[in-house]
């Protein structure tokens, strides 16, 4: 269980991610979206993950309307997202340059 807010949570939060995201210190999102949470019962939706076989638009379109009816958080969608990605466009995604997206419009 994550700590309440303040420093000893933050920490807490730090400590948990790190050890079950996956990607340590090498995730393209900063810390805020890497620490920003998710909604009371929010659920990833079930749609395909794009492996450059579909239109990257239509990817894009499907991700945004599942989002939008779950959250208005710009953060939480940047993410959400990497969990829609198939194998080879997630690990383009991993080897962005570490904590540079700030943002659903950088994602």
């Amino acid at each position: 269980m994550i700590a309440g807010p303040g420093i000893c949570g933050l920490e807490a939060q730090e400590e948990f991610h790190s050890q079950n995201n996956g990607c340590g210190d090498k995730t393209p999102f900063t810390r805020e979206v890497d620490f920003e949470p998710l909604p009371r019962r929010f659920k990833v939706s079930n749609m395909p993950q794009y492996n450059r076989d579909s239109d990257p638009y239509d990817h894009l379109n499907a991700f945004n309307v599942q989002m939008d009816l779950q959250t208005t958080s710009s953060l939480v969608k940047c993410r959400v997202f990497p969990a829609t990605l198939g194998d080879i466009p997630r690990a383009w995604f991993n080897s962005l340059p570490p904590h540079n997206i700030s943002s659903w419009e950088e994602c």
